[in-house]
């Protein structure tokens, strides 16, 4: 993450309002928006990424904690009064925390809202520059199966390895992108005798 988006970041956890980051930061709103606008994200991506890894890591813990201790923590996330923390929860996900617990422990994997997650967290990483995937898997504390199965599911993303193409996944931006890395794909499996 670069420096922009990590002040953003903690401005942010520190619930400050737009004006605040304007009289904080030294710039204008516009001029911060063009530069989040340069690097292909903006303050709100930046705010939902950060409430729902919180939200849903905090609620994965909540039988080991407390019932304030776990409102407390969930309101640090939720950017509300530990007192509003079901109704914003309720509110932002369309279902009580207790509903969504219970759908955890239903399926002992990732959750839709999860899955959700972990591709809007793949995409805002690969905006900016490729990554692996044992980054990515570092990046979002995933394990390799998530990972490949949410870029699967991303259809402008792909992954090269050389040949033309760089090392990593990285999304599409055109038709020539896409021809070239099937033509890379094509040829990768023909030299290891796939075909």
């Amino acid at each position: 993450m670069n420096d922009l988006v990590e002040q953003i970041l903690e401005l942010i956890k520190g619930k400050k309002t737009a004006i605040d980051m304007q009289v904080i930061m030294f710039q204008s709103r516009s001029t911060t928006y063009r530069k989040l606008k340069d690097e292909g994200t903006s303050i709100s991506e930046i705010k939902n990424l950060y409430q729902d890894c919180g939200a849903f890591s905090v609620i994965r813990k909540k039988d080991d904690m407390s019932r304030r201790a776990f409102k407390e923590e969930l309101s640090k996330f939720l950017l509300c009064d530990p007192d509003d923390v079901w109704k914003r929860f309720n509110e932002r996900y369309h279902m009580g925390v207790i509903e969504y617990k219970k759908k955890i422990k239903k399926k002992n994997q990732l959750t839709d809202l999860e899955f959700d997650l972990l591709k809007r967290q793949i995409l805002f990483i690969i905006r900016r520059e490729p990554h692996t995937l044992k980054q990515l898997c570092e990046i979002t504390n995933r394990s390799r199966s998530y990972v490949l199965a949410a870029l699967k599911d991303l259809d402008q993303v792909l992954g090269g390895y050389g040949g033309g193409l760089g090392k990593g996944y990285f999304i599409v931006s055109s038709e020539k992108e896409r021809l070239l890395h099937a033509s890379w794909c094509a040829n990768w499996k023909k030299s290891m005798q796939y075909c």
